[in-house]
């Protein structure tokens, strides 16, 4: 443990999720001077570029998959909770694990699937700046590898001795 009572996981995971933090924010830099350009180029020089819409497009993809995996906690995903918090700390704790069970199963499901279709795009390119759809898409290789990891951790979670503050 360090000074501050942090084990050095906790550190490293810390570190970690600072440094996706900030990749994601330069994604939104990225997005905001791409339109910045393009709106100075169109209205100022007369002269609109013709691959600021699909950079601010594709950075934005690359944003929202990149945070969905990485950044955002778990618990901050969008979600249906109505019934979830009308329930006791036992009933929503076996609810949030048969959710995700269901979650993990739909990831293994769709597998193959997504891993084929990802093997395609390596022919397809887009359309102004010549890029192949699979880099385009990339991220959200990411999430559909690091969403399930948390869905795991979270079931581990659920079904450890500290099972409370999971929920």
């Amino acid at each position: 443990m360090s000074e501050t009572g942090e084990t050095p996981t906790a550190r490293i995971l810390r570190i970690v999720t600072m440094a996706a933090d900030y990749v994601a924010a330069a994604m939104l830099l990225v997005i905001f001077v791409t339109l910045v350009a393009q709106t100075f180029m169109r209205y100022v020089m007369r002269s609109p570029l013709s691959t600021s819409q699909e950079l601010a497009t594709i950075t934005f993809l690359w944003m929202v998959f990149w945070a969905a995996g990485t950044t955002i906690r778990f618990s901050e995903h969008i979600r249906f909770d109505i019934l979830y918090n009308a329930l006791g700390p036992q009933s929503r704790r076996i609810m949030a694990i048969l959710a995700n069970a269901f979650y993990l199963v739909i990831f293994v499901w769709a597998g193959k699937a997504t891993w084929d279709y990802f093997l395609f795009l390596e022919t397809q390119y887009t359309g102004s700046l010549a890029i192949s759809y699979q880099i385009a898409f990339f991220p959200y290789f990411i999430f559909f590898v690091a969403f399930p990891l948390k869905i795991l951790a979270a079931i581990a979670s659920l079904v450890g001795r500290d099972w409370r503050q999971a929920l």
